[in-house]
């Protein structure tokens, strides 16, 4: 089975850049045209409004801001890869030095690259070369993955599985191919190998906060509440899209008389949490005393500061 995909003209090709700052859509206008960059530039300002665009007109590239009003960078990453006519565009994300925290997190959204603020003429043009150039000369590995996706798409799980271990041979520290086929193996049935190839996916990975969110919903499904307690740990400090889960999770084990993984989920969902939903900060305050530990003060100042 192969996966035919056409080559990007980098002259000729069609941008679409999204960014909220109108001075930002100017100079990005400028650079592209002063690098001869593009013949068609797209412009939006903001997520909504960019794949309104996309779902009318496809373009070849799309240069994203992470911060913008309606539908942010990663949420705008999410919705073209989970769209099957627009999934395969290449994404380069834009972001302050200041989140580049956060781009690690959408990194593991299958995102082609990042550039940070303030852009410069040398990298924004060695940065579009290079993920066009990706795009158009795929290794080896990568066009075995694009296999491995046609197959599972039409039902041939083991064609899938058999595709995936080919390119791992190659890329054998490829987090978000171990994680692949850790889930193709979940779907035959045969859950030993999931987890093996997940724990691997999240071994290599540091920053793979989606990794070890399956890994604590597969324990949490096994019952196995403080193996899923560490693996959520670990989520929450890379990302807090998960907060809910966690405290769930804490609420579970406090149920099971597990206090002290309850605490430290607890804990890190307040300490790391700019905003607290006040049905939450009541569901927390109340739960403590049951653990018949202290809070920490630094927890009490989390919760009467940081709510909605």
């Amino acid at each position: 089975m192969e996966t035919n995909r056409t080559s990007i003209d980098i002259e000729n090709m069609t941008i679409l850049a999204v960014d909220d700052m109108k001075s930002m859509r100017l100079t990005m206008r400028k650079m592209l045209r002063h690098l001869n960059i593009g013949k068609t530039l797209k412009f939006a300002e903001n997520g909504r409004e960019g794949m309104s665009i996309l779902e009318s007109t496809p373009a070849d590239l799309v240069i994203l801001d992470w911060r913008m009003p309606f539908m942010n960078g990663a949420q705008m990453l999410e919705n073209i890869r989970k769209d099957k006519a627009l999934r395969d565009i290449p994404v380069i994300m834009v972001s302050a030095e200041s989140e580049k925290d956060i781009v690690l997190e959408v990194a593991e959204t299958e995102i082609d690259g990042y550039l940070l603020k303030p852009l410069t003429l040398n990298a924004l043009d060695t940065k579009i070369r290079m993920v066009v150039d990706r795009v158009n000369h795929p290794d080896p590995a990568t066009v075995l993955m694009s296999e491995a996706r046609s197959f599972e798409e039409a039902g041939d799980l083991e064609s899938a599985i058999e595709k995936t271990r080919l390119a791992l041979n190659s890329k054998p520290s490829a987090s978000r191919w171990l994680r692949r086929l850790g889930l193709l193996y979940a779907k035959t049935g045969k859950p030993e190998q999931a987890e093996k190839c997940l724990q691997k996916a999240a071994a290599v990975n540091p920053h793979d906060a989606h990794t070890r969110q399956i890994l604590g919903e597969m324990y949490v499904k096994k019952n196995d509440l403080k193996k899923a307690a560490r693996y959520y740990l670990e989520v929450l400090s890379l990302t807090l899209r998960f907060s809910e889960e966690a405290i769930l999770l804490g609420e579970r084990l406090l149920a099971a008389g597990h206090a002290h993984p309850a605490i430290q989920l607890f804990s890190k969902v307040i300490s790391e949490s700019k905003k607290i939903q006040p049905s939450r900060k009541e569901s927390l305050i109340s739960a403590w005393p049951l653990t018949n530990l202290n809070m920490p003060r630094n927890c009490w100042k989390a919760l009467s500061m940081n709510t909605l």
